[in-house]
């Protein structure tokens, strides 16, 4: 059986793993990274956010998270209560990173569920 730990890294790898093999993906117009953009891409918790929450989502991911009682409230099925707010603003701020060709090796350790070989090994595999 999984440890938490053990579900929230592999979590978080196959969110974020898409992002790094091929940051054309990521939700992002220009410099500005949106939630979803005009032709349909979505940031790491814009796609795992409910449509509705996605259609009014706006600030960074704490903001919008916190607009809500529970992650039920606002996040698709499988994404609920695996990763705390915490980690799903460090989740999404190495999207970001990842989408404007930034460096985002302290943010990983910020995040502490995985680290850069981690990442590469997984992106390896998909």
């Amino acid at each position: 059986m999984e440890t938490s730990l053990e579900i929230k890294k592999a979590f978080a790898l196959a969110q974020i793993a898409p992002y790094f093999k091929d940051p054309s993906t990521c939700g992002i117009d220009g410099r500005t990274c949106l939630y979803e953009t005009s032709d349909g891409r979505m940031c790491v918790l814009g796609k795992n956010l409910l449509p509705e929450a996605r259609k009014h989502a706006g600030g960074n991911a704490r903001i919008v998270l916190d607009k809500y009682e529970s992650q039920s409230e606002c996040l698709i099925p499988e994404a609920v209560d695996i990763l705390t707010t915490d980690e799903w603003r460090m989740l999404q701020s190495i999207h970001d990173s990842i989408a404007r060709q930034y460096k985002f090796n302290s943010k990983l350790d910020d995040l502490r569920l995985f680290t850069l070989d981690e990442l590469k090994e997984y992106v390896d595999k998909i």
